[in-house]
């Protein structure tokens, strides 16, 4: 493999993290870390229309592509860190590598909760020539006047959120910078929710109506959601990354069935005298254990629902707490083909081993399909651990093959544009949706976000062609070029030299 980076070559340590060879960079790893970011886009960021079905998750048990989608990612979340680690031990500890493991760990759990906190919902910003008729900017149409200290405090979060989404992202140089400001802005986040949740409870004591519409996130922390796709990311890498830092392969591997068997265990153990335990979606144990945590309880014609941003959810959350334990091993699973990959062989043994692995591990989780449980996403079943895992094999062996060992890498640059900024490109589609609904445009055609108005612009576009204007197709247009618009985005931070590492 060549090396992008340039990086010294380093020792061999007892752990297989580092090797003589230095930690060369996989183009293939950037290349499929590319193609499962705009993959995670065009999934999440749908058009007017109908989704197709293979851009849909699986409605319970069972897989589409879609439902590959984040336990790719997780998965090479896992292989980079074998590389990662063996470029920071050339000039650190291993305590200073325990240090970073967890800073980053906070970084990214904070991108993802503040995310959650940016609140489109209650917030409006009116552009256009009829703005005069309409406020343009307004934090809750229904904030009663009276209320100085919650509007001040409603203000200042508003303006808090996307300056401490930027200053995580930003590449300090600085050691004590990349400590201070995450910790930093974790107190203050934290302040700023106590006090608007006071000052909520203040506001509804003194007369504000309990269904004003003050918008949802950091503005009602009652009802604030605090898991998330980062937040599973974090907690996976942080837990999986120090276990790295002390286990060999034999105890990665060991953790990993360890993990998948206490989940197992809780998942399909009942009590005596009791049905036996469900795993349908209206009663399993991961759904029990999120509800009883999160309690998010309220009763919608005549039945219990979980209320998440104001929305009815027959399940509680997709990245609940339970099934954060197998999502763990799927972390663990790259660990250990990212050590494989940095071993002294010749790229083609490597290349063959991974993609023989990737056979075995597939047929591992069928047969736990058949076995214990089926492939299921919502709660990450075993089985859905080591498909997933298999089919990442064989992809990332695929494309290991044709870029590092053939060499044939140039038709690839689009990709290794998204998957050197992947968290960037993330944390950027989502700042585009959720500014794009708070915007607004007054037009001729009334006040619309500009989210609708680009769905409505792609639905057009698709409908000028009568052949292949469906529901599908509007959705699909749409959605291809949110992934182009956040290309764009990363391909001037590639032009610039600029990268992203939380």
């Amino acid at each position: 493999m060549n090396s992008m980076s340039g990086d010294p070559p380093i020792s061999v340590d007892a752990h297989g993290l580092t090797s003589r060879r230095g930690a060369a960079r996989l183009v293939s790893l950037d290349v499929f870390r590319g193609i499962t970011i705009a993959g995670m886009l065009l999934v999440n960021d749908p058009g007017k229309g109908e989704a197709y079905a293979a851009l849909e998750h699986s409605p319970w048990h069972g897989w589409t592509p879609t439902d590959l989608v984040f336990p790719f990612f997780l998965f090479i979340v896992g292989v980079a860190i074998p590389f990662s680690m063996a470029r920071r031990a050339a000039g650190g500890s291993r305590s200073q590598l325990l240090g970073h493991v967890w800073i980053r760990t906070l970084s990214l759990f904070m991108l993802g909760a503040l995310l959650n906190a940016f609140t489109y919902s209650g917030v409006a910003l009116t552009l256009g020539p009829r703005a005069a008729g309409v406020p343009l900017f307004t934090l809750g149409r229904g904030l009663p006047e009276g209320f100085l200290l919650l509007a001040m405090l409603r203000a200042v979060a508003w303006a808090f959120i996307p300056v401490a989404i930027v200053l995580l992202l930003v590449p300090y140089k600085s050691p004590r910078l990349r400590w201070v400001m995450p910790v930093g802005l974790t107190i203050l986040f934290c302040l700023l929710m106590g006090a608007i949740a006071f000052a909520n409870h203040h506001a509804w004591a003194h007369g504000m109506p309990a269904d004003a519409s003050i918008g949802t996130g950091i503005f009602r922390p009652d009802r604030y959601r605090i898991p998330g796709v980062l937040q599973r990311i974090a907690i996976c890498y942080g837990i999986a990354a120090t276990a790295a830092l002390f286990m060999g392969r034999w105890m990665l591997l060991a953790m990993l069935f360890l993990l998948l068997a206490v989940y197992s265990v809780v998942m399909l153990a009942h009590n005596p005298g009791t049905p036996a335990p469900s795993l349908t979606k209206e009663d399993n144990r991961a759904r029990q254990i999120d509800v009883a945590v999160f309690d998010r309880y309220h009763t919608v014609d005549g039945r219990q629902e979980i209320v998440w941003k104001h929305t009815y959810n027959p399940y509680p959350d997709p990245e609940g707490l339970l099934s954060t334990i197998p999502a763990i091993g799927s972390v663990l699973l790259g660990i250990l083909v990212g050590m494989g990959l940095r071993s002294e062989s010749p790229a083609a043994e490597r290349c063959a081993r991974l993609m023989a692995w990737g056979v075995v591990v597939t047929l591992v989780g069928q047969a736990l399909n058949n076995w214990l449980m089926p492939i299921n996403k919502s709660i990450w079943t075993p089985s859905f651990v080591f498909f997933c895992a298999g089919l990442a094999m064989l992809g990332l062996g695929a494309l290991f093959y044709v870029i590092d060992v053939r060499g044939r890498r140039g038709w690839a640059l689009p990709l290794v544009i998204y998957g050197m900024n992947a968290i960037a490109a993330f944390v950027a589609a989502g700042l585009l949706v959720r500014i794009g609904l708070v915007v607004k445009v007054a037009d001729e055609k009334g006040t619309r976000s500009v989210i609708t108005i680009m769905q409505q612009t792609a639905a057009g576009w698709v409908n000028h062609f009568g052949a292949i204007a469906t529901p599908q197709n509007t959705s699909l247009a749409y959605a291809l070029l949110f992934v182009l618009a956040v290309w764009i985005l990363m391909a001037l931070l590639y032009a610039l030299r600029i990268f992203v590492k939380v």
